[in-house]
């Protein structure tokens, strides 16, 4: 992998490092509270609140950061928010442990995505122009899903889909850690002062709104396809533990991860010439295909076709949703367009989509679950079909 521009090996390791930890938390969080007695419903409150917690976290650490001009202070923050609840957590086992335990965790964990996010933004757009910049980031960012899969390889040797509550809050708060003692050596390349002005791609002054209807309407397409998503990052271990074969929830996650990586780093040209919203579009159809082979085929070679194509679902469709907002946001608010994406794209659906989850899975099983998420997905095309116009220029 060639990573270009000052300082950029440094941001890819930082990627690796904090998707790490993401290697932990996205596929057994679950079984963490699975492990202290938690039933479905349960569950899906817990990841609910988790998510709901999301909201607050990149919105509360984004704003600060971009006020303030640096970033590298918010990220050890959030590292210590993502360390600190996780063996508390496993050791007391009780209900008024948990709940405050998952939403400093959720603060911080949430958090630290849309502050690397707009530093490494800043950081590439200052190296690079045009679709270059799109194309720098998606480079940069699959060193984090490199660290996602390294993660999810090593836990597979530790048996973490059937391992203790102690065992995996080891390996979240040890992760958190290092990236925490990482941040030492991370390059501040935040605004001096936060006066910035961004030196490629068109002027996009601080007048830009938040309220500009071709934003609102991206925002709601791409949230109903991550509402669509919510059973698989909610559920889908459970359903690879209590469903398929053997112990392989660890090499399926890894096998979604896999596929990201090409899917990032042709992100950049595919949407120089489709347009971020047709690629968003594209990724919420295959959705549907998605969540159908789930409810339709549930056996293990069904889960493998299905994780393939999160090549669609993420791999393209996470620069797309950047290169959307980025171009909609003034520069001087790079990191509260990034946490518009984290908490009203991700975690807002995220806190809908699990907690309703829950309820579902324990009424009616993994079938429905999946079947009845297609829904959003189905919706979000409908109205980007109906809005297409807006979108028909790249931007």
């Amino acid at each position: 992998m060639v990573l270009t521009g000052q300082g950029d090996f440094r941001f890819g390791l930082g990627y690796f490092i904090l998707f790490s930890i993401y290697g932990v938390i996205t596929p057994f969080l679950q079984v963490f509270l699975k492990g202290l007695g938690y039933g479905p419903s349960g569950i899906g409150l817990f990841l609910g609140l988790f998510e709901a917690m999301g909201i607050l976290g990149p919105l509360w650490l984004s704003r600060k950061a971009d006020r303030s001009g640096h970033y590298r202070p918010y990220l050890a923050a959030a590292a210590l928010m993502a360390a600190l609840p996780a063996i508390p957590m496993a050791l007391a086992r009780n209900f008024l442990v948990t709940a405050p335990c998952i939403a400093i965790m959720a603060l911080g964990v949430r958090g630290m995505v849309p502050v690397m996010d707009a530093s490494v933004i800043a950081h590439t757009s200052a190296h690079t122009s045009g679709c270059g910049k799109s194309r720098g980031y998606g480079t940069l960012r699959s060193a984090g899903t490199a660290g996602f899969i390294v993660m999810l390889l090593a836990t597979q040797a530790f048996h973490l889909e059937r391992g203790s509550p102690i065992l995996i809050a080891l390996w979240i708060t040890g992760s958190a850690l290092v990236l925490l003692l990482f941040l030492i050596v991370l390059p501040e390349s935040g605004r001096a002062g936060g006066r910035e002005a961004d030196p490629v791609g068109p002027s996009r002054s601080s007048a830009t709104s938040f309220v500009d209807p071709g934003l609102i309407i991206g925002l709601v397409i791409m949230a109903l396809g991550r509402l669509a998503m919510s059973p698989i990052n909610s559920f889908f271990t459970l359903y690879a533990t209590d469903r398929l074969q053997g112990d392989t929830a660890s090499l399926l996650w890894a096998l979604a991860a896999l596929v990201e990586i090409p899917a990032l780093i042709v992100s950049g040209r595919l949407i120089a010439r489709f347009g971020p919203m047709r690629i968003i579009a594209l990724a919420n159809a295959v959705i549907v295909l998605r969540l159908g082979i789930y409810a339709l085929v549930p056996s293990f070679a069904g889960a493998l076709v299905a994780q393939l194509l999160h090549f669609f679902c993420f791999g393209l469709y996470l620069p797309a949703a950047i290169a959307f907002v980025g171009a909609r946001v003034p520069p001087d608010r790079r990191a509260w367009g990034m946490a518009l994406l984290s908490s009203l794209v991700t975690a807002f659906p995220g806190f809908i989509g699990s907690t309703a989850g829950g309820f579902i899975l324990e009424a009616k099983g993994y079938q429905v679950l999946f079947a009845v998420f297609t829904i959003p997905a189905l919706v979000s095309l409908v109205l980007w079909f109906a809005t297409r116009k807006r979108y028909t220029a790249p931007a």
